[in-house]
């Protein structure tokens, strides 16, 4: 049933994830956990939507800081 209602997946490398952390944080101030970025890391990684009205849900902060940091370069505390 799922499947009738997508028009495709996007496979998103680890690296992508940081970088989307990373640009949610310094752009936005959005501290958010790998998985809370993961769509926007799939626009990062380019799919094609150029010229296109896009919707990007961010969610979920569960991410300490020390790791948030890790991943990121960044200081969220």
């Amino acid at each position: 049933m799922l499947f009738r209602s997508i028009d495709g997946l996007a496979l998103v490398a680890e690296d992508s994830i940081a970088k989307a952390m990373r640009g949610l944080y310094q752009h936005h101030a959005l501290v958010t956990e790998g998985a809370g970025a993961v769509a926007t890391a799939a626009l990062l990684q380019g799919l094609g939507l150029r010229g296109r009205n896009v919707g990007v849900i961010v969610c979920g902060r569960n991410v300490d800081a020390a790791q948030f940091q890790a991943v990121t370069g960044a200081d969220a505390s």
